[in-house]
């Protein structure tokens, strides 16, 4: 029997044993509208492994986009895709395509290649981030292949209330770089509420240490939200939300030593994304709670890729103009079930989305049109088998149904083959109070991922060939994880392993094999393994120092059958460190370390990074009543550092920010 029938059965042997279970009374679960996972009964008794980042985390750390509020997860570490000059994450060695994201439950992404670019993501309105780990839940639904994160957006409290700031940001010769401004604005009366959110980055530039201003490294995001909600004394819920991102930025060109890479003069005049959502809840009778989400999200770009540095004229062969205007649209119905007079959780949820991406390479080439439809049906229990024992277990069914994939040759549309999948989920764990302020965790999972439209059908801009036969990724997961409380002290610790069958990696191919070697293929390359384990610390009370944060992980990826074929942007060791210092009664002091070892920027290993270390300091001073003073320097030893090599990224720069919320 293999490892992967062994968790399927054990997941299904809990289902079936927790679901017939009874161990006494206990009050249903009700959850935000936005969240994902069943919360367990117990205060610190998860079922599922998940760190959660809260609002006052990511402000108390400075954290402004996406990306930088989940580097503060240990085991996550971000890169920056240095030839797209994109922000992902990578997840105890899991990609953001295999990590997806989520906004309140709706899953936020490019249809065609399945990644989003985080840096360009605000969090000003956000409640919190969850980011599930050891596979993370089956409610997600497909593609969480090892793990998933739910950006949870803030309600209203009751009343008139609002707040703004505006910031700057100098480089190490005090020139100005960066403007920043944004405001929320909310009202909400008895059962009613509404809430707008803005924030706008305009970044000029950004200087590299020892050197000058990055060449076409200019950026400018503006991200909106609006949310109209209602709230019944029964506890019935809906609420409608509008949100947009505008986004222009460049590509800054290849800096680095390897002969093999040509620098790429890429301009993206537009990278636009619009989404409008219905999220509900009712009430259905004893115990059960039905929940429904409903979206339509698009996503619109435009590529230039310049002949050289003037970004002027588009000559060579290499350079072009390429849209994209892709959608999705889909939704999911859930059934929560938690009787009064039982100790478990049952919820069961039907996802559906249909992906299409339509692409125009140059103005006399024809649309490219690609469509794939996935499905999903999952069953998660959680149950109190004792005060001191909660367990929880799930199975789902997902579908991929490849719709249309066109192929064009010369100018001439013709279809790829197309391929259906499947893929069966499970999970199953169990989380023990041993003593007081001490718990152990369990988890085994089964998860899986589809390859995205461009994992199949991508030429590279002819550095690939497409591979339409690529077969989901599976892996198995398994952690074992303690918490304890010491006074002030909070102090978690995990060890796990995953092993990934048919991983999907870039494979080289014969300079011949395309039309602009170096040539390779998306293929699945058989199994990996992955496994490390890490540390955190937090403790909020301390002699002098205040608040202190330690986090620390290792991360080891290891690809059994083609061992030439490594891990890419996945870094062994990160350390972090971070501390809020009360500078009497009016100013906080606030340091910021993170370290990571080198990474490899391609699987044959050519490229890599070295390893770096960087301080970031901050000091926030209450001015009057409601209006506050953020000074900062980054990268305060001006550390010449990459995720990606031949990208470096700024180097020493300084920001002064003031923020005003008035007292409701």
């Amino acid at each position: 029997m293999t490892s992967r029938t062994h968790i399927g059965v054990l997941a299904m042997f809990c289902l079936l044993s927790l679901a017939g279970h009874h161990a006494g009374a206990a009050e249903a679960t009700q959850t935000a509208l936005g969240t994902i996972e069943v919360i367990a009964r117990h205060e610190g008794l998860p079922p599922l492994p998940t760190d959660v980042i809260p609002a006052a985390a990511l402000e108390s750390a400075g954290r402004r986009d996406l990306a930088h509020a989940l580097d503060l997860v240990p085991a996550l570490t971000v890169t920056r895709v240095g030839a797209r000059n994109e922000a992902l994450v990578q997840l105890r060695g899991y990609d953001s395509r295999q990590v997806p994201l989520f906004v309140d439950g709706i899953p936020v992404y490019v249809p065609y290649d399945g990644n989003i670019d985080l840096a360009r993501l605000g969090v000003g309105d956000v409640e919190e981030i969850r980011v599930s780990k050891a596979g993370g839940s089956v409610l997600y639904g497909p593609n969480a292949l090892g793990g998933a994160i739910n950006v949870v957006t803030a309600r209203p409290a009751p009343g008139l209330d609002w707040e703004g700031r505006a910031g700057v940001r100098y480089d190490d010769s005090m020139d100005l770089a960066r403007r920043d401004v944004g405001g929320r604005a909310s009202w909400r009366s008895g059962e009613w509420y509404l809430q707008a959110f803005a924030f706008l980055r305009d970044e000029n530039f950004f200087r590299i240490p020892d050197g000058g201003r990055r060449e076409n490294s200019a950026s400018r995001d503006l991200n909106t939200r609006m949310q109209l909600g209602w709230q019944g004394e029964s506890g019935a819920q809906w609420q409608l939300n509008y949100a947009r991102f505008d986004g222009d930025k460049q590509t800054p060109p290849y800096a680095g030593t390897s002969p093999g890479v040509r620098p790429r003069f890429w301009r993206w005049p537009y990278y636009d994304k619009e989404d409008i959502y219905v999220i509900g809840a009712l009430p259905a009778g004893d115990g059960l709670w039905l929940r429904a989400r409903a979206y339509y999200d698009s996503f619109e770009n435009a590529l230039h890729s310049f002949d050289d540095a003037t970004y002027t004229t588009q000559n060579r062969p290499y350079a072009f103009t390429s849209n994209y205007d892709d959608y999705t649209w889909g939704g999911s119905i859930e059934a929560e079930l938690a009787p009064g007079d039982a100790a478990g959780v049952t919820r069961a949820v039907f996802h559906f989305k249909e992906d299409t991406h339509r692409e125009f390479d140059d103005l006399d080439q024809p649309q490219e049109r690609m469509e794939d439809r996935t499905w999903s049906v999952a069953v998660e229990h959680t149950h109190t088998l004792r005060d001191d024992l909660t367990a929880s277990a799930g199975v789902g069914w997902n579908k991929l149904d490849t719709r249309r994939a066109d192929d064009n040759i010369n100018g001439t549309i013709t279809p790829f083959p197309l391929d259906d999948d499947s893929a069966v989920n499970v999970t199953a764990g169990a989380a023990w109070n041993v003593a007081p302020d001490w718990t152990l965790d369990f988890n085994l999972a089964h998860k899986t991922r589809f390859p995205t439209l461009k994992d199949r059908y991508s030429y590279r801009l002819g550095a690939a060939l497409p591979n339409p036969d690529l077969t989901a990724e599976d892996a198995e997961h398994v952690e074992v994880g303690a918490t304890t409380r010491l006074g002030d002290t909070e102090l978690h610790g995990a060890l796990f392993g995953s092993w990934l069958d048919d991983a999907i990696a870039s494979v080289s191919l014969p300079p011949t094999a395309c039309a602009s070697p170096p040539c390779f293929q998306l293929q699945n390359v058989g199994r990996q393994r992955r496994r490390g384990g890490e540390l955190s610390a937090t403790t909020t009370d301390l002699p002098v120092l205040g608040e202190l944060r330690l986090g620390y992980s290792y991360v080891a990826v290891d690809n059994f059958e083609q061992p030439e074929v490594r891990a890419v942007y996945t870094p062994r060791h990160k350390v972090q460190l971070g501390t809020r210092t009360p500078l009497g009664e009016r100013a906080t002091l606030r340091f910021d370390f993170k370290a990571e070892d080198g990474r490899l920027s391609t699987s044959d290993g050519v490229r890599q990074t070295a390893g770096f270390g960087l301080l970031d300091v901050g000091v926030e001073v209450r001015l009057i009543a409601g209006l506050r003073l953020l000074v900062e320097a980054a990268n305060l030893t001006d550390r010449l550092y990459a995720y990606d090599e031949g990208f470096p990224e700024s180097g020493r720069n300084y920001a002064a920010t003031l923020l005003w919320q008035p007292a409701p």
